[in-house]
């Protein structure tokens, strides 16, 4: 259902459109972070990250992320956040 814009009513048999990515599609980004950043809110970013990649966890999750290059990250983290960036560092699905 829908709802109509015009009543303000459920519209049965109203019909959406969707947009969809095949598997196997990348999409490549890059974060740049500020020199004076505060390590936690470095941290707070990979939480977030690894959000994105759990939130449908187990409802047929398709996105994945895979974290790169992350050699200037790892001189400004603080030290509690390694676990989390090392199982960012790899493909959840990748031995499933």
């Amino acid at each position: 259902m829908r709802l109509d814009d015009k009543s303000q009513k459920a519209a049965y048999r109203a019909l959406y459109t969707t947009e969809h990515y095949h598997r196997d599609i990348e999409f490549h980004g890059k974060i740049n972070i500020v020199r004076d950043l505060n390590p936690d809110l470095i941290g707070l970013l990979l939480l977030s990250l690894a959000e994105l990649r759990l939130d449908r966890f187990g409802r047929s999750s398709i996105i994945d992320l895979k974290l790169e290059g992350t050699e200037k990250l790892e001189e400004k983290l603080s030290e509690r956040w390694f676990s989390l960036l090392n199982e960012l560092k790899g493909w959840l699905y990748e031995n499933m």
